[in-house]
């Protein structure tokens, strides 16, 4: 069905469509502290030379908006004054309010990201021997055959592989 004007009365432009509100930061700032550097990096997404950098780097502090952090010195080689000023631009990205980051190269005595994997992993591994130990079949097969199960050949598989 057609609309027919309306004498005297003139079209209104439809209203604006209102402004998207700011997405909503991932992490506050103040949330991110040494304890939970380790955990909340993945959330960061980051790739490339400057996530195998980020992967060895322990958060040793935090004051303002100045993110302090020690690169494990083994690490050292693959680091590049950028990486700081990249890193400060991915957090920044990631807590919505521009941030600092300041790295040492170093000894760390924390947890980093790959430390954090690293025991993950290992925790995993322990799980998958004491639940293959604990088998019905696997202890038949120790009992009535004589098989032993070698630990160190355990390994923790993923869900995907």
């Amino acid at each position: 069905m057609e609309s027919t004007p309306v004498a005297g009365v003139e079209a209104q432009p439809a209203a604006p469509e209102p402004e998207p509100a700011p997405a909503a930061p991932r992490a506050r700032l103040e949330a991110l502290t040494p304890g939970n550097w380790p955990a909340l990096y993945p959330q960061l997404g980051i790739t490339g030379i400057l996530h195998s950098i980020a992967m060895h780097l322990e958060l040793v502090g935090r004051q303002d908006n100045i993110l302090s952090f020690t690169l494990d010195e083994s690490y050292s080689s693959l680091y590049d004054e950028v990486h700081q000023r990249r890193l400060a631009d991915v957090i920044g990205d990631f807590v919505q309010q521009p941030v600092n980051v300041h790295i040492q190269v170093g000894q760390v005595h924390g947890t980093t990201p790959a430390r954090l994997v690293q025991a993950t992993r290992e925790a995993r591994a322990a799980a998958a021997r004491d639940a293959l130990a604990q088998d019905p079949l696997v202890r038949e097969l120790q009992e009535e055959l004589g098989a032993e199960l070698v630990a160190e050949s355990v390994e923790y598989l993923k869900e995907s592989e």
